[in-house]
């Protein structure tokens, strides 16, 4: 192995602990390392990748968990403490409790959390540089990333991952400035009835955590689960930890299944209740009676 196949070799060892979770880092140097019969070429290489990675730095894993409305997001350190075994840093962020009367108005209160949010990913992005940062949205955070990411180039997310979400079906995710290019995933409850709901009486979004984007830019799982179900541990390490750890997408086996929606469903896609204010406001105020109603009939 001559000094240039040497050099490339630490070349080639530093991209792929790019890709590689900091637990699996060491390990994985030591099995190339192991590879070089000659002890004095051995002795370079390690010299060599010692100096590459003080002087450049290896990417982490830089998680951000948002959460949703009407709740303090207990999942969100349910989440936090399976990947601390995986040796990687997440933040829990947030805009307190928020609740269904001020969801539902679009012009007054959406800018809040919207902005405060904005401000913490921005902070973290600052103060981690070279780490890649893979955000976990849930509901309401769903919405508040996509505003985030679409009005703030600056803001770069490497993957991301939505479950519930109500951004609108029709956003454009190839007109982004920066695409997060680790992957983006969709997590749909096929018995979630809060997107359509959301999409149905208010203004601003969409029902894409029940139907999905159905665009190239983003890959959309269905389970047969409601809004809030996915914050099972088993559900967690089987679907949402391989993909923030490595960008591994594990297929749900309900795609194939999924189950054509009810007339009643499919009129609250369709129809701009929204439109009707003093029917809307009703609604949201009378909203944990008609969660009960519709889990009900569904």
């Amino acid at each position: 192995m001559s000094d240039k196949d040497i050099e490339q070799f630490v070349c080639n060892l530093k991209n792929k602990l790019s890709n590689t979770p900091r637990n699996l880092q060491l390990q994985t140097i030591k099995d190339a390392l192991n590879t070089i019969q000659d002890p004095g070429q051995k002795s370079l290489a390690e010299s060599l990748l010692d100096i590459v990675t003080n002087v450049v730095g290896l990417p982490a894993n830089i998680v951000v968990l948002i959460h949703g409305i009407r709740t303090y997001a207990p999942w969100q350190e349910l989440l936090k403490s399976e990947l601390e075994t995986k040796d990687t840093k997440t933040f829990t962020i947030g805009y307190g409790y928020f609740d269904a009367f001020r969801f539902w108005f679009p012009f007054i209160f959406r800018r809040f959390p919207i902005n405060r949010v904005k401000q913490q990913v921005r902070n973290i992005q600052t103060n981690h540089p070279k780490d890649k940062i893979i955000v976990v949205a849930h509901s309401y955070g769903t919405y508040v990333i996509s505003k985030i990411i679409d009005d703030n180039p600056d803001i770069k997310i490497h993957r991301l991952l939505l479950c519930g979400s109500i951004i609108k079906n029709s956003f454009r995710w190839d007109k982004l400035a920066r695409l997060p290019q680790g992957g983006i995933i969709n997590d749909c409850g096929t018995k979630d009835i809060w997107p359509v709901l959301a999409k149905s009486l208010s203004w601003g979004y969409g029902s894409s955590g029940r139907f999905g984007f159905q665009t190239s830019e983003v890959e959309s799982r269905y389970h047969n689960l409601g809004h809030s179900d996915f914050f099972d541990v088993e559900f967690m390490k089987q679907f949402w930890i391989p993909f923030i750890i490595n960008g591994e997408s594990i297929k749900s086996v309900w795609n194939k299944q999924i189950p054509n929606p009810s007339f009643l469903i499919k009129c609250l896609d369709i129809l701009p209740i929204s439109n009707l204010s003093l029917f809307g406001a009703l609604v949201i105020l009378y909203l944990n009676e008609l969660e009960m109603i519709l889990k009900n009939l569904f």
